[in-house]
């Protein structure tokens, strides 16, 4: 591998290299080891076979190439999908200046934190073009670094490295304790990905601002009681459901029960139906779906958020890239008719979807849907249809009253407050 005489400077910038997951000092112990392990092995080697080890090892000689070797590590799918191969991606960065190779490590480094993640939030600005983002004031303990046209990062605290300095030498350092949030900008809007400990103060600070909207979930009129029946027990040629979490079973304590088997789970949900272990009457049990991508490869996990109004489906997936997700998502929907970004109201749903999630008390089911059902329905929750009339949900205000300053005379006369 060829190199310019003079490297980037940033290769002598310990700190650079922390800041972007890279253990400096892991690097030099990979070079003297490496000349180590030359010394030792160099004698008794004929000539051919000493130049053939030098040519295996180039690279590894230097501490440029060395921290090459550590940064790669694990980011190799990023690094494949933007440049023509590793060797390349190498080559590119040992022989820009400064600037350019600092600009190269960057935005390997933020699209490796961004595939990382799990999908964050999405906020809409009446900015068009949003290349040029200001998303920190000044009083804010918060540092935007803007990358490219694409991607900041938002550090939450000044990102600094602590060092031990012994007689003018550094004897020790550490990483950095926090990580960056990545923002990733669109024509008029931006996502927010990041660790969660690290994304909340940023999302906290972004929803106070007025000029920023984030995007919610669209209400949907529409059932889906049977797209997820037919999900879970029949096959299709885009996936395979590998597992299902039910939050709980027909089990004497009505236990959370999980279902897994790589090859498939419906034959097990069937059995489970039969002895009436599981239900499907309005999925209301349902928590999560673990999925294998048949055509493209990977696995894939969706939540279902069940809230106030509705249920979501949400993709939970990390270390994936945008297209993968993008392309699993549009193959999930082609065949079970289920959409994400979308919340399917409660109100669209069965009569016994809505029965179920009133016995549960799931919410304020009862004040919002109690209305929708039949009078026949009405009838079994009051009791009405039953010789006992026993109510399986109590609609009667009862009133009691107390009185603070009431009290009774003891033995010996002293008042005692009752």
């Amino acid at each position: 591998m060829s190199q310019q005489t003079t490297t980037p400077l940033v290769f002598d910038q310990p700190e650079f290299w922390y800041k972007i997951d890279v253990d400096y000092e892991e690097a030099q112990e990979l070079v003297q080891n490496n000349e180590e392990e030359e010394d030792s092995t160099s004698e008794g080697d004929s000539q051919s076979e000493a130049d053939e080890r030098e040519e295996d090892s180039e690279g590894l000689e230097q501490i440029e190439v060395a921290l090459l070797e550590v940064f790669i590590r694990r980011k190799k799918r990023v690094i494949e999908d933007k440049h023509d191969s590793i060797s390349e991606f190498k080559q590119r960065v040992l022989t820009a200046d400064d600037d350019d190779a600092r600009r190269l490590l960057n935005e390997v480094y933020v699209e490796y934190i961004w595939i990382q993640n799990q999908e964050g939030e999405v906020f809409k600005s009446g900015t068009d073009h949003l290349t040029e983002l200001d998303l920190v004031d000044d009083e804010e303990n918060l540092v935007q670094e803007t990358i490219n046209n694409e991607f900041d990062l938002l550090w939450p605290g000044q990102p600094t490295i602590g060092k031990e300095v012994d007689d003018g030498e550094i004897v020790a350092r550490r990483y950095l304790q926090t990580k960056p949030v990545v923002v990733r900008k669109y024509e008029n809007s931006f996502e927010v990905r990041g660790r969660q400990s690290d994304r909340k103060k940023v999302v906290t600070r972004l929803r106070s601002d007025d000029d920023l909207q984030e995007r919610q979930p669209e209400p949907a009129e529409e059932p889906i009681v049977g797209k997820v029946e037919n999900l879970l027990v029949e096959d299709n040629e885009e996936f395979r459901v590998v597992g299902v979490d039910f939050a709980e079973s027909e089990l004497p304590e009505n236990s959370r029960l999980r279902v897994k088997n790589e090859r498939s789970i419906y034959r097990d949900i069937h059995s489970l139906r039969d002895e009436n272990l599981v239900s499907f009457d309005g999925i209301s049990e349902v928590n999560k779906l673990y999925l294998k991508d048949i055509r493209h490869g990977g696995k894939f996990r969706i939540e279902l958020t069940h809230g106030v109004d509705g249920v979501e489906f949400e993709l939970k997936t990390n270390h994936k890239l945008d297209e993968q997700r993008s392309r699993f998502k549009q193959g999930f929907t082609a065949v079970t008719g289920i959409e994400f970004e979308k919340i399917y109201e409660y109100g669209s749903q069965d009569e016994e979807y809505l029965f179920n999630r009133i016995l549960a008390e799931r919410g304020t089911a009862y004040e919002n849907y109690y209305d929708e059902l039949s009078d026949e329905v009405k009838d079994v929750l009051e009791g009405n249809a039953d010789e006992t009339g026993n109510g399986l949900v109590s609609t009667e205000v009862e009133e009691f009253k107390t009185c603070s300053h009431c009290f009774v005379e003891s033995d010996d006369g002293v008042g005692i407050t009752v």
